[in-house]
This record gives C-alpha cells, sequence and structure tokens, in this order.
C-alpha cells in the first residue's frame, strides 16, 4: 500500500472512532429509556449522502420551539467547510456529558 492510500485509510478509521465517540455521548445524555420529567436531550443526524453530522443538544430537555445548541461536522475534511471537525464536535459532546450525567 502506498503512502497517500494508507494516509486514507487512516483517516477513514480515525473518523469512525469518532463517530462512535459521538454516538457514545449521545447515548450516555439521554439514556435508553423515556423520561417523565425534562431530561437532557441530544439529536444526532448523519447524512450519508453530503457526509455531514450534526448534533441538537437541549439541556434542560427537548421541547418544541426551545433553546438548543446544534453543532455540525464534516465526515471528511473540506477545505471549504468552515464549521468544526467531527474530532471537535466528539470532544465538546463528551464534556457536555460530563457536566450533564
Amino acid at each position: 500500500m502506498n503512502n497517500r492510500k494508507r494516509k486514507i485509510a487512516q483517516a477513514k478509521r480515525q473518523a469512525r472512532r469518532d463517530i462512535h465517540r459521538i454516538l457514545d455521548a449521545v447515548l450516555d445524555i439521554n439514556g435508553l429509556q423515556a423520561n417523565e420529567e425534562p431530561h437532557p436531550t441530544t439529536f444526532f443526524k448523519f447524512s450519508g449522502h453530503i457526509g455531514i453530522i450534526e448534533a441538537e443538544l437541549y439541556r434542560d430537555g427537548w421541547r418544541a420551539g426551545k433553546f438548543h445548541v446544534t453543532k455540525e461536522a464534516p465526515v471528511r475534511r473540506e477545505p471549504f467547510y468552515t464549521e468544526i471537525s467531527i474530532s471537535e464536535l466528539a470532544d465538546w459532546l463528551e464534556e457536555e456529558r460530563e457536566r450533564l450525567v
């Protein structure tokens, strides 16, 4: 395998690790059961056709029209994309998990 292919394979493995970190944080923040009372809620969206991951965090529980934080990141780093990387998105969600759970 040449050096370029090795770097591409390594970047794909790192992206998969970061996506797993994001999913772990989302599941930890949400829990797996329905909640009767307000509880931090995170939504995760993967748009595979454009390679974007989006996370929405409702710190005081979900309700339509309620304030929330939305962050999105490309699966591959694109030069024109000015948002955060998936690694930075994973770091942010892990920090929020530590604060909320």
